[in-house]
């Protein structure tokens, strides 16, 4: 009698668990990001046009290089960190690329600024503080669709620090935007890629990274990745 009892409260409590579900691969998401921001990026900088001189520039020793490279790195770093930040014992995975995201970003924006510090006042012609306004918006605003994705699969893992996910989240999303804009943006100003390329993402993950946790922490995403 006592063995059917447990039985029954042991059936009981089975039907009332909620199925288990697993967490996908970290690999799988950031596969899918990065194929997905790469159209994405592709798309944008067609529709906005790339500078005439883009390649060119790329393919030198110079300020143009050094921020281009480093917000590129820094889009796949924060955007590794972010989604590891999500999987628990993946710790040591998302500090270790957030690291290399933030450093990158500043190593690269320093060796740009010092890179002009040689650079004839020929070379660099101001532009209005209005025009760094400009692409930092266009940057930040280019973010919100990577952002989301990302939100979207760290949601789909098991954040339990919303707020540095979300942080680590708009910093990729917003270097991603920034590097879009440094690859269209054609102002003479080489300062102008300093002050506000190389910096956008600073911005952004400023701005963004309150929304982003809270839609970590309450959104109520219809399916998982």
């Amino acid at each position: 009698m006592k063995s059917d009892r447990t039985e029954s409260l042991i059936a009981s409590l089975q039907r009332d668990l909620q199925p288990v579900r697993p967490v996908p691969r970290l690999r799988t998401h950031l596969g899918l990001f990065i194929a997905v921001v790469v159209s994405l990026a592709g798309f944008v900088v067609a529709l906005l046009a790339p500078r005439p001189d883009a390649l060119t520039l790329l393919g030198q020793i110079g300020p143009f290089a050094a921020i281009g490279g480093g917000l590129a790195i820094a889009t796949l770093g924060a955007a590794l960190a972010s989604l590891a930040s999500a999987r628990p014992g993946r710790e040591w995975v998302a500090l270790t690329a957030s690291f290399a995201a933030s450093a990158t970003l500043a190593v690269s924006a320093g060796a740009a600024a010092l890179m002009l510090f040689d650079a004839t006042p020929a070379a660099s012609m101001p532009e209005p503080a209005s025009q760094d306004l400009h692409c930092a918006l266009i940057a930040i605003a280019l973010a919100v669709p990577p952002a989301l994705l990302l939100a979207r699969l760290a949601r789909a893992a098991a954040p339990q620090r919303p707020g540095w996910t979300g942080l680590l989240a708009a910093l990729g999303a917003t270097a991603l935007g920034a590097l879009a804009v440094h690859l269209t943006c054609a102002t003479p100003d080489r300062w102008h890629w300093v002050t506000s390329h190389a910096l956008a993402p600073v911005a952004g993950a400023a701005l963004l990274a309150v929304p982003l946790a809270w839609l970590l922490r309450h959104r109520p995403f219809a399916r998982s990745m």
